[in-house]
C-alpha cells in the first residue's frame, strides 16, 4: 500500500468517525456484506455493482443526515500507471 493510499484510508476513517459511523454499522444498516466493505476500503476489489454503490450512498444519507452524500464520498479514483505501448 502506498503512502497516498494510507492517507486516503486515514481520511476516510476520520470522516466516518466524525459522523459517528462505523463500517459495521454501515454494513448492517445497508444490508451490505462486511467483507465487501472491507475489500472496498482495502482496495481489494476490481469492480463493484451499481446496486452496492447506491446502497452505500443511501445508507450514508440515512445514518448521517447532516448532508447529501455522493459517490465521491466513498471512492477515490487513483491514476493508473501508463503502460508503454509500442
Amino acid at each position: 500500500m502506498t503512502v497516498k493510499e494510507l492517507r486516503q484510508l486515514k481520511a476516510e476513517k476520520e470522516r466516518a468517525e466524525q459522523a459517528g459511523l462505523s463500517r459495521n454499522q454501515l454494513a448492517v444498516e445497508g444490508r451490505i456484506r462486511p467483507a465487501t466493505l472491507s475489500d472496498l476500503v482495502n482496495g481489494k476489489v476490481k469492480s463493484v455493482s451499481f446496486a452496492t454503490i447506491i446502497r452505500i450512498v443511501e445508507t450514508l444519507d440515512k445514518l448521517d443526515s447532516s448532508r447529501k452524500h455522493n459517490v465521491e464520498d466513498i471512492f477515490v479514483v487513483a491514476e493508473e500507471a501508463e503502460e508503454d505501448v509500442e
